[in-house]
């Protein structure tokens, strides 16, 4: 059986809906699932649920792989069968997936969807299973090995070069500007960093020159394998430049942690009935807090805060990915209007009854009709499949995505307000209890000393 993977980043629910297709399945009758729904819009929500109180850091929301069979060696039965196991294997059954056989082609094939947060300890599959990224060939050996038990026949020196990922795939398809691709390849390094210095290296490995000079005026540039000459990050947008940069990997690999005004052993104030009536006072106010946030230990409250932070993560990574769209969007729109404004020119020029009519008006509107040429071209590589949407009808979509944008922003707003009072909180709570062990500790000194 040959098989292939790759991320699904949006449209989850449009992605489940294809491969439980019931012109596809049957009526449903080859579709399977496992610690989720087989119901496209349901399961969806069970992914959801589940990716709320994971920890993984990532803009993937699920993966879809599929595993199609030789014409004639299994049917659709045998084919679901073998789908199961191969899920089984692949996934350790540590991670929601719905399978579906389709039988609409001669090839009989299975489609599985399965959540990139793992059920048991909430991290993703990304982290987990994924590190180097050989995602691919892992399912590929799994997928022979099961064929071979099933005396079905695999795929012989198979190519074992790196696979391209559906990001590279998605970026050669979409056609998208070199600006675009860039800022798509450092949002997702970004949230995969540790460091500056890590995303400074994972830039690299993906090919893509960085020229970082701290002590000059432009310290960030950046050049794409296609371009020509370097782009620096300020061009790029406030969002895109080393200050914001640094601010945005710290957000994604550790938590913020607010100032507390605990009097601590080493104030002068320490041991003062104002210092102990000042800390009772904050003390007092965390707990109300913690009361309104459903807690009342402090397990209680880290394991609410780990699970804020994966939501606010998960929310940015939404963000981001949903102002990429618009950036394309944006773009399309520009491309369709200017083959818009350049079109009635070359109706005209064809409607034109002789040659040398038309040479005669090609002579006058040259660059109106090189402009088209040239629009038409790019709308060509926009749209692959040749279904063009009106400059209107595009940007009643890019409206969409703005509100929906502006409602992430406001969700990612509340979700950030909680996180900060979470982890004020917690360290407030902590260096109250080190301030009381402290004061505890010299008292008992003191009585020593006596």
């Amino acid at each position: 059986a040959a098989t292939a993977i790759h991320a699904v980043t949006s449209t989850e629910v449009k992605a489940l809906k294809y491969i439980t297709d019931p012109e596809k399945t049957e009526n449903g009758r080859y579709v399977s699932n496992f610690a989720c729904s087989n119901n496209p819009e349901k399961a969806a929500e069970n992914f959801e649920t589940v990716r709320a109180n994971g920890t993984g850091r990532t803009t993937n929301l699920s993966f879809h792989y599929y595993q199609s069979f030789n014409p004639g060696e299994v049917n659709e039965e045998e084919a679901l069968e073998i789908g199961i196991l191969t899920a089984e294997k692949f996934l350790k059954e540590q991670y929601q997936y719905v399978i579906a056989v389709h039988n609409d082609r001669n090839h009989i094939h299975c489609h599985v969807i399965f959540n990139n947060t793992n059920i048991c300890n909430g991290k993703s599959f990304e982290s987990l299973e994924n590190r180097g990224g050989h995602k691919w060939e892992k399912l590929r050996e799994v997928s022979d090995q099961i064929c071979l038990e099933h005396g079905l026949s695999v795929i012989e020196n198979a190519e074992r070069g790196k696979g391209k990922c559906w990001y590279e795939w998605q970026q050669d398809n979409l056609k998208l500007s070199w600006k675009s691709r860039l800022k798509l390849a450092i949002d997702e390094c970004v949230m995969q960093s540790k460091d500056f210095d890590d995303f400074l290296r994972r830039m690299r490995e993906r090919n893509i020159e960085v020229v970082y000079s701290p002590d000059k005026v432009i310290n960030l540039k950046f050049r794409m394998p296609d371009q020509q000459r370097c782009s620096r990050a300020r061009t790029l947008g406030w969002y895109y430049e080393v200050p914001q940069l640094v601010k945005r990997i710290r957000m994604f690999s550790e938590p913020e942690v607010n100032y507390t005004p605990v009097i601590s052993s080493e104030s002068k104030y320490s041991g003062t009935r104002f210092a102990d009536l000042h800390n009772m006072k904050l003390a007092s106010d965390v707990i109300n807090m913690m009361s309104e946030y459903g807690v009342s230990s402090m397990d209680e409250l880290h394991n609410l805060a780990l699970t804020e932070h994966a939501k606010r993560s998960h929310i940015v990574g939404e963000l981001n990915e949903i102002q990429n769209r618009i950036t394309v969007k944006s773009e399309q729109i520009t491309a369709v209007r200017k083959y818009e404004k350049y079109l009635p020119f070359h109706e005209e020029y064809r409607s034109l009854p002789s040659d040398s009519a038309k040479k005669k008006y090609a002579k006058k509107y040259t660059s109106e009709l090189e402009a088209f040429a040239g629009s038409r071209a790019t709308l060509k590589e926009m749209f692959p499949d040749r279904t063009i949407d009106s400059s209107e009808r595009l940007k009643k979509q890019r409206d969409a995505l703005i509100e929906e944008r502006n409602r992430l922003n406001k969700e990612y707003q509340e979700s950030k307000s909680r996180s900060r009072g979470m982890d004020y909180c917690r360290k407030v709570l902590e260096d109250y209890l080190r301030a009381e062990r402290d004061a505890q500790e010299k008292k008992k000194q003191k009585n020593d000393l006596e």
